[in-house]
This record gives structure tokens, C-alpha cells and sequence, in this order.
């Protein structure tokens, strides 16, 4: 989770972060090394429907869950009609 940056601005969700790990297997007459590293890079437009000041995000288990709560729905608003000169 230290490798993990998300960021939400103007209605983009943005998570970005880099892997690496190490393994070695000796087994035998041989040694088998392995080094897989790499950055990834997504972006998500969200919807006008959700609330990006009260968004969440938790990892757990190799899993990033980011939440944003729904937006309360906006109500019309009744205007009265005035008659007169």
C-alpha cells in the first residue's frame, strides 16, 4: 500500500504505483531468480452521482477498494407564479 497513490481531482479517479518483487529457488544443482517490477497507471471518469469529498479508500489482501458515497439527490425547487402589473 506505501506504492499506491490515488488521487481524485475534477472528476477523475487516478491510481498509480509500482511493484516488485524478488524470488529465488534452489533446488538441486541449479538457482532459479526472478525479478518482476513494473508501473501501472489507470484513470476513472466518475459520475456527476457520487460525492469525491468523502471518499474512502482501503487495501487489504493484495485488494485497493476505493468508496465515494452517492451524491444526495437534488430536489426541484417550487417557484410561485406572481400575478400583478
Amino acid at each position: 500500500p506505501e506504492e499506491i497513490e490515488v488521487t481524485v481531482e475534477d472528476g477523475l479517479l487516478t491510481i498509480q504505483g509500482q511493484t516488485g518483487v524478488e524470488g529465488e529457488d534452489g533446488e538441486g544443482n541449479y538457482v532459479v531468480r526472478e525479478r518482476r517490477v513494473g508501473k501501472f497507471h489507470r484513470a476513472f471518469r466518475l459520475s456527476d452521482a457520487v460525492d469525491t469529498s468523502k471518499a474512502e479508500s482501503h487495501y487489504e489482501d493484495g485488494v485497493l477498494t476505493v468508496t465515494f458515497p452517492k451524491v444526495e439527490a437534488k430536489k426541484a425547487k417550487r417557484l410561485e407564479v406572481k400575478v400583478g402589473k
